[in-house]
C-alpha cells in the first residue's frame, strides 16, 4: 500500500477518484490530493493525467501505518 500526494492546477475532485480499484482515504483540499493506493497506481495516474499535476509523491506505508489504518476503518 502506498500513500500518494499530488499538487495540481487543473480540475480534480475526490469523487473523480472514489470507486477506483484499490483507492481509499481520498481527500482533496484546495489543490492537494491525498489518498492510499493498494495494488496498481495506474488508475490514479489516469485520473491525474488531466489535472495538470505539478508535484507527485508516493511513499510505501509502514506495517504500523497499514495496521493502524485497518483498525480505524473496522
Amino acid at each position: 500500500m502506498h500513500r500518494v500526494e499530488a499538487v495540481f492546477t487543473g480540475h480534480l475532485s475526490a469523487e473523480d477518484l472514489k470507486g477506483l480499484p484499490g483507492v481509499s482515504d481520498v481527500h482533496v483540499q484546495d489543490r492537494l490530493l491525498r489518498c492510499a493506493v493498494q495494488g496498481s497506481i495506474k488508475p490514479v495516474l489516469d485520473q491525474l493525467a488531466g489535472a495538470d499535476v505539478v508535484e507527485l509523491d508516493s511513499q510505501e506505508l509502514s506495517l504500523e501505518e497499514v495496521f493502524l489504518g485497518e483498525l480505524t476503518h473496522s
